[in-house]
């Protein structure tokens, strides 16, 4: 990858995220422009570590002598490793609710800081995504001193535009897949289907077999009754291995094929693990076509 954007076809910003934690991540081999990390959730803990203050020196292991560091956490402890770590490297911190904020608007946010965008309008769908999307334009305006191309409305546009896929993705107007994999996304995902709760829910959910899978399916079933099933996947969570209350799907293509797209009383949600969703996408992707 660093050879293909570095000599082959070279870009101006290259935009790399760490495959598992950071500190001993194969990317964790270059000096950042600027360090961005969103949230700690507790996942990968049998290589990461136990708690959130462990997975926090992992992923702040990517950070470099005097490279930003921009950053939300809600939580203390991860603070105080993240102060640390950017102490120790020479690095300027900016950490979202103190340094940088938002002001929520009906139809979006204004971001408030050392520059001020107002009237900000995103794609994708959830309150989450206006912190991570802070920190994007926190970024951006201090790579925008080296990149004067990188203007705010540029970035209001980029964030306008911006579609992640596979993660709160609308494939029909009452279909939605997300691949929320651990409990703090999950957490997210219950959040934003409080938009759809005058619906009545369909939620099928699929992981892996190294996920706290109680405790996610119980944040779900504050939403509704769910069903659950199996994937092929070498790691996949088997039918029989899921909570007995729970309704068991032996093929998520047969629960698919059961959809009423056109329906404006019902609301599908499809959910797990991203390996899961990467199997259910396409096979919406065809019904759309057709």
């Amino acid at each position: 990858m660093f050879e293909y954007f570095g000599h082959m076809h070279p870009v101006d910003i290259a935009f790399i995220e760490a495959g598992m934690g950071g500190l001993y991540d194969s990317t964790n081999v270059f000096k950042a422009l600027a360090v961005i990390c969103p949230s700690i959730g507790l996942d990968h803990q049998n290589v990461l570590g136990q708690t959130y203050a462990e997975i926090a020196e992992q992923k702040a292991g990517v950070l470099k002598e005097h490279v930003p560091f921009i950053f939300a956490t809600e939580r203390d402890d991860v603070r105080q490793v993240f102060l640390k770590k950017a102490q120790a490297c020479g690095s300027q911190t900016y950490e979202f609710k103190k340094d940088f904020s938002v002001n929520e608007t009906e139809n979006g946010f204004d971001y408030q800081g050392q520059e001020n965008l107002e009237d900000i309008r995103l794609a994708m769908l959830g309150k989450h995504q206006i912190s991570n999307a802070s920190l994007a334009i926190m970024a951006a305006l201090l790579l925008s001193k080296t990149y004067p191309k990188v203007t705010k409305e540029i970035i209001k546009y980029g964030l306008a535009q911006t579609h992640w896929v596979g993660r709160t993705e609308l494939m029909f107007p009452n279909v939605m897949i997300d691949g929320a994999h651990n409990n703090e996304s999950v957490q997210a995902l219950v959040n934003v289907m409080q938009a759809y709760k005058d619906k009545n829910l369909h939620i099928l959910f699929a992981a892996i077999d190294t996920k706290p899978i109680d405790s996610m399916l119980a944040l779900l079933s504050q939403l509704a009754d769910v069903d659950v099933t199996t994937f092929e996947y070498h790691n996949s969570l088997a039918l029989e291995n899921y909570p007995e209350q729970y309704h068991k799907v032996p093929d998520w293509k047969d629960w698919v094929k059961q959809i009423d797209s056109d329906s404006k009383d019902d609301f599908y949600l499809i959910t797990g693990s991203l390996y899961f969703i990467s199997q259910v996408r396409p096979v919406l992707l065809s019904r759309q076509q057709n």
